[in-house]
């Protein structure tokens, strides 16, 4: 006879997550680009999401050019920040970072302001002269992660003096390839990002004569800080109706140190999950403390850690996506032949009871969550190790809007004894 589950050797595997903010890869606005001051050689930017530790950023103030498909070419003055994340960093926190110049001290610096803390030792700079850094008679700053030859792009802003703008302020064509920027279309790289959503291309001085004139050194975001969500910070940041600048370095943005992290609304908390494989079956079990506007969650799983397939798409306990009490759900697939959702066995029999009752409304909507989840497990079957290979699983919980996000990867082993 086998051993009881209460006693297998599988891998189970239970943690506490105090936010689902916890992303595999940020997305696109998922950060934003605060102000770029060329008097004092500093970018500002903000997190709107919460990005774990190991995270691989990168900022630069190389343009992008749309003929080429490609960054444009790198010139002194220009060069990119990589920043490994050695620490999770909170939705909400405000970062500068100063990429030295002559009249700078320390000469690069990347400083987290709303927690007061140097992260300078998680940086590496490439491509900058210690005395011309950010120019002042027009830039760009782009937030990205990936290969620098097929980035994934994160947020974008133009500030560039007025030739070739388009009506949303960004270049048409790159005729000063230091100073200028199009935006990124989405051919060359892995996306491409919307002017208004996720970049923001600034006219700063329009009363100027010239085109030099026409733009401001120092650029800054100074529009409404009131409390809101990530779609509402974004929309205003994304605004150039919000923005101003000069030409002193004085001004500075108007959210002072800090979105505040509750003002990023979380969409779920998860109170645990767990998993364990028994005689080749999957079993996934996971409680949310609450909800809000939750639409789904996507089981995910691999045979590597890295490469992730979905092979359920389970739908939202909570009425509306909406819930302030705790919530259970649980997700078994049978590795070796057929789909076998927690709790089909008992369809038929609750199928019958709910009948009897006159409650086929309840029938109804059981009956169609699992015939969506055993729909969506006909994916990726190849992927699912079975035997003594252990198996790498996540969830993703998916937003009304569509926005992703990630728990941590737990892996679990085999136990067929």
């Amino acid at each position: 006879m086998k051993k009881s589950t209460l006693t297998i050797a599988s891998l189970l595997i239970s943690f506490t997550l105090l936010s689902i903010r916890v992303l595999a890869q940020p997305n696109a606005g998922d950060m934003v680009v605060l102000g770029i001051d060329g008097v004092n050689d500093k970018i500002t930017f903000a997190t709107l999401v919460d990005i774990p530790s190991g995270t691989e950023l990168k900022i630069t103030d190389r343009g992008w050019d749309n003929a080429t498909n490609a960054f444009t070419t790198s010139m002194t003055g220009d060069g990119v920040v990589t920043w490994t994340t050695g620490e999770n960093i909170d939705a909400g926190d405000i970062f500068s970072l100063v990429l030295g110049g002559s009249d700078n001290t320390p000469a690069t610096a990347l400083v987290n302001i709303t927690k007061n803390t140097n992260l300078t030792s998680q940086i590496t700079v490439s491509g900058y002269s210690v005395t011309n850094t950010i120019v002042s008679s027009g830039e760009q700053a782009l937030i990205y992660r990936g290969s620098d030859t097929n980035p994934y792009f994160i947020f974008g802003l133009n500030a560039s003096g007025n030739i070739n703008l388009d009506a949303n302020y960004w270049q048409t064509s790159i005729t000063l390839s230091l100073v200028q920027s199009t935006l990124p279309n989405g051919v060359g790289s892995q996306n491409n990002l919307t002017a208004g959503l996720n970049a923001v291309g600034i006219l700063t001085n329009p009363s100027g004569t010239s085109t030099a004139e026409q733009q401001f050194d120092n650029v800054y975001y100074n529009g409404p800080v009131s409390q809101g969500n990530k779609a509402t910070w974004l929309t205003r940041i994304a605004n150039n109706g919000n923005w101003t600048g000069d030409d002193t370095g004085v001004g500075t943005t108007s959210v002072g140190t800090t979105l505040g992290t509750s003002a990023v609304a979380l969409p779920v908390i998860f109170n645990g999950i767990s998993a364990k494989k028994v005689d080749n079956k999957l079993t996934i079990s996971w409680q949310t403390v609450s909800e809000k506007n939750n639409d789904h969650f996507d089981v995910q799983v691999s045979k590597d850690g890295v490469a992730f397939e979905t092979i359920a798409t389970v739908k939202s306990k909570a009425a509306n996506g909406d819930s302030d009490t705790p919530l259970q759900y649980h997700f078994t697939i049978d590795l070796t032949g057929g789909v076998a959702l927690s709790g089909l066995l008992m369809l038929s029999v609750f199928s019958a009871a709910c009948w009897k009752a006159r409650k086929w409304r309840a029938s109804i909507a059981v009956a169609s969550l699992l015939v969506i989840a055993s729909l969506s497990c006909s994916k990726g079957r190849a992927e699912i190790p079975t035997g003594d290979e252990p198996i790498y699983l996540r969830l993703v919980q998916v937003d009304k809007d569509g926005s992703k996000m990630y728990t941590k990867v737990i892996a679990v082993s085999s136990s067929d004894n």
